[in-house]
């Protein structure tokens, strides 16, 4: 039998391992009905974490105010399971906060929808949390292995017709890289709810920019002309 100073770090060591097989987030993008229309998604060429769509050219300068709708939390039961009613509403906060720093900024927040409003959605539909104290003894022998992580779901629509102009479905599992939100129960969830509402107001200035011009054809060339 082993000594008690081996027998612990033996633990330890098959806690490792096995965190190394199970320590990943399980999440994915979500279809739960929370946005009004799901079938223009399309995934993305360069990221397989998300699914989104944008309507053609809208101009920004026809949208002089927002309104940041309150984050919803629709997790299924598995998920639901995970976290307290009191860390759902953290969750849900910590959203709308990043909403409003991301948006409000250089719009006028509005108080209803109507012409010449953002009106922005938003819902958490799935996360993972992070064990603090198991990153801390695996961070000790290699590295935090239990991870967290998330999945969102956004809209953008036009406050007075409610069409949808942009619509952005991610998801987001964190990796032993990010140490330091590895000792937070939802250090990662909070890094992917940043990511991804990063994500969307660079897809409503993408989406608002004019057009480039089109190139201009030089002008076709004459035959000379003159006698002999």
């Amino acid at each position: 039998m082993l000594p008690p100073p081996r027998r612990f770090l033996a633990l330890i060591a098959l806690a490792t391992i096995g965190l190394a097989f199970s320590g990943c987030a399980n999440l994915a993008t979500t279809r739960t009905g929370f946005l009004g229309n799901y079938d223009q998604l399309a995934p993305s060429a360069s990221d397989k974490h998300r699914l989104d769509y944008t309507r053609p050219h809208w101009p920004q300068n026809d949208y002089p105010r927002v309104l940041l709708e309150p984050t919803i939390v629709r997790l299924g039961a598995k998920d639901t399971a995970k976290i307290t009613p009191a860390e759902s509403a953290e969750l849900a906060a910590f959203c709308d906060a990043a909403l409003k720093k991301a948006f409000a900024t250089d719009r006028t927040v509005a108080a209803v929808a109507d012409q010449g409003t953002l009106r922005i959605r938003g819902a958490v539909t799935g996360v993972d949390t992070s064990s603090p104290t198991l990153n801390v003894v695996t961070g000790l022998l290699l590295w935090p292995l239990d991870n967290g992580g998330v999945s969102l779901e956004f809209e953008v629509l036009d406050g007075a017709s409610s069409d949808q102009l942009l619509a952005l479905v991610a998801y987001s599992e964190g990796t032993p890289l990010q140490v330091i939100s590895s000792f937070s129960r939802f250090g990662h969830a909070h890094s992917g709810i940043e990511r991804w509402i990063a994500q969307l107001r660079k897809g409503v200035d993408a989406a608002s920019k004019p057009p480039p011009p089109k190139p201009t054809e030089p002008p076709a060339a004459t035959a000379p002309t003159g006698g002999v």
